[in-house]
């Protein structure tokens, strides 16, 4: 073997070619973003298969309850099927606070945007109701809201109206109570 990996590190006993370092690093990185999915699955199958939870999580990993309690939390609310291996686990962790149907909405923006972390909690907010902060959260934030309030079937999915129209619509919604969502 060209390497041995444990605990303390990684051993390099030959020489690698350059695809094959390059291949470690994917393993890493797949390694850290997996990581607390796992946790959060073993830990939801050993209370579904044998009744117990964090009691024995905690004597068998270094985390700590809260941590545990999180993962296990995410994994519950983000199934196996919904996870998206390019986003962190602290982007599911986010968009797990939300309903399902804004859940798939939040990850395929995160995925096409390729958000950061910080941009996935102002969508976040932004999609629970709590105010957008600057202009660029708040053009965003009208824009989805117009999209999925009154799209008009164009072919490349745009939203078309006069500024008039804009403005009825927003005092409607605003009269109904849509905007405080």
């Amino acid at each position: 073997m060209k390497y041995n990996m444990d605990a303390k590190g990684l051993v390099f006993n030959e020489d690698l070619t350059l695809e094959e370092w390059q291949e470690i690093g994917n393993t890493l990185r797949g390694i850290e973003h997996g990581r607390m999915f796992w946790i959060g699955d073993w830990i939801n199958y050993g209370e579904a298969r044998y009744g117990e939870k964090y009691s024995q999580a905690l004597s068998h990993t270094d985390y700590a309850l809260n941590t545990l309690q999180r993962a296990a939390s995410v994994c519950k609310r983000i199934p196996y099927d919904m996870r998206r291996p390019g986003l962190a686990f602290e982007q599911h962790a986010l968009i797990a606070s939300l309903e399902e149907k804004q859940q798939k909405k939040a990850f395929e923006l995160a995925e096409k945007n390729e958000e950061t972390v910080v941009e996935t909690r102002e969508r976040v907010n932004t999609l629970k109701g709590k105010p957008p902060k600057t202009k660029k959260e708040f053009t965003e934030w009208i824009t989805e809201w117009m999209k999925d309030e009154w799209q008009e079937d164009q072919p490349d999915g745009s939203v078309t109206m006069t500024v008039q129209t804009f403005i009825d619509r927003m005092g409607m919604a605003w009269e109904a109570g849509k905007l405080n969502k």
